[in-house]
């Protein structure tokens, strides 16, 4: 599989949030777009969620069979003005043949704050443009 090819969809999760000994649940939803080199298997994310913005998020296909991919940077991004830990994975999906471009992505993100405060578990998946 070569070629180049960009994806979009939505993104949803939870973000649990504390001050002041108050802990607060809420659902979120967002955007994303992801572009992918398939001939050196790397992408990069750019993902909205809950007021933040990544951008750049270098991922890279793991393993040398399957599409399955993760981030690749070290794990602390700044987003929205403070420091979070972002942890991304997920997969390319929808190839009908092996030289077919895959149709879609799918995956999970988690964000971190340094402390309990800020804490966000969702999903993602998006078509190709």
């Amino acid at each position: 599989m070569r070629g180049s090819v960009r994806y979009g969809g939505h993104a949803i999760g939870s973000v649990v949030t504390q001050a002041g000994g108050v802990s607060d649940i809420a659902t979120r939803v967002g955007s994303f777009n992801q572009n992918w080199n398939l001939n050196s298997r790397t992408g990069t994310m750019e993902l909205s969620f809950d007021g933040h913005q990544l951008t750049g998020v270098p991922l890279a296909v793991t393993g040398a069979t399957g599409l399955a991919y993760s981030q690749t940077a070290p794990n602390e991004t700044l987003v929205g003005g403070a420091r979070r830990a972002v942890d991304i994975r997920g997969e390319l999906v929808s190839v009908p043949t092996p030289t077919s471009l895959p149709g879609g992505t799918i995956g999970q993100f988690q964000i971190r704050g340094a402390d309990t405060s800020y804490q966000a578990n969702g999903t993602f998946g998006g078509d190709r443009n």
